[in-house]
């Protein structure tokens, strides 16, 4: 399937990334706003992490929970501007870093972006979503198309997560077909070549089906910024074209 259809249109660092610039769509970078970053020190050195892999846009995607109080807006794009700023007193490179919300589904959740309670992706009409991992498909297909209905363009965060999208192949091309736009985090791609569930990955990689590729970075560990490996990884793993898609091509069209 090609994407564009799909679309609706619509820590090892030792040498410089060849392609520039990459988006980071999906971060938990902002300190101490949810259970990302701690602190400015942290930030700082996730976008350091990050630029040196030729990221040079991060959008900002603090969890919206519906049983934590809402973030207000305000205080994500303050933050997002402080740590352009800082960023750039302190290494003295330029970093754009664009406000958003990483949304997990509940039945209130149109309400809540209708009301302001919660943040597209810089102000545009895409939203970032997550759900629970055991979600059935038919409640999955069922509330994504109420987010389109009303009138958003959907990203489904981390979409190796869930269990029910690999029963079949068939319903990772419905989701397409319906709009939906798939991201999925980087440090998935490279596993054991063993493993099932990667080579299911691995698959729609080959087949052109995910759209976004971006960190979900949390912090400097486990849960890491993209590193200079993963963009090697793909570059040498999907063409040239597939790879501008995934890093920057999609992301620039959608959410500037």
């Amino acid at each position: 399937m090609d994407p564009a259809t799909a679309m609706g249109m619509v820590m090892k660092q030792s040498r410089p990334s060849k392609t520039l610039p990459l988006w980071d769509i999906h971060s938990h970078v902002l300190p101490g706003i949810d259970d990302g970053s701690k602190n400015w020190d942290i930030t700082m050195q996730m976008m350091m992490e990050s630029w040196k892999s030729g990221v040079r846009t991060i959008v900002a995607t603090p969890h919206h929970l519906p049983w934590k109080d809402p973030i207000p807006g305000a205080q994500i794009k303050a933050l997002c501007e402080e740590a352009r700023a800082r960023f750039q007193d302190k290494y003295e490179h330029f970093m754009r870093v664009l406000p958003g919300q990483e949304l997990y589904y509940h039945s209130g959740l149109t309400d809540d972006l209708a009301t302001g309670k919660c943040l597209t992706l810089n102000d545009t009409d895409v939203v970032l979503v997550e759900f629970s991992t055991k979600v059935t498909y038919e409640d999955l297909l069922r509330d994504l198309r109420e987010l389109e209905q009303a009138g958003y363009t959907v990203i489904l965060a981390h979409l190796e997560r869930y269990a029910c999208l690999r029963e079949s192949m068939e319903y990772v091309e419905e989701l397409l077909d319906e709009g939906v736009l798939l991201q999925s985090n980087v440090q998935e791609a490279g596993s054991s070549l063993f493993d099932k569930d990667q080579r299911w990955l691995r698959r729609l990689y080959k087949d052109r089906l995910i759209q976004f590729v971006a960190s979900d970075m949390h912090n400097l560990t486990v849960r890491r910024p993209i590193t200079i490996e993963d963009v090697d990884w793909f570059r040498k793993s999907v063409d040239r074209r597939y790879f501008d898609e995934l890093f920057r091509k999609n992301a620039e069209e959608l959410i500037l």
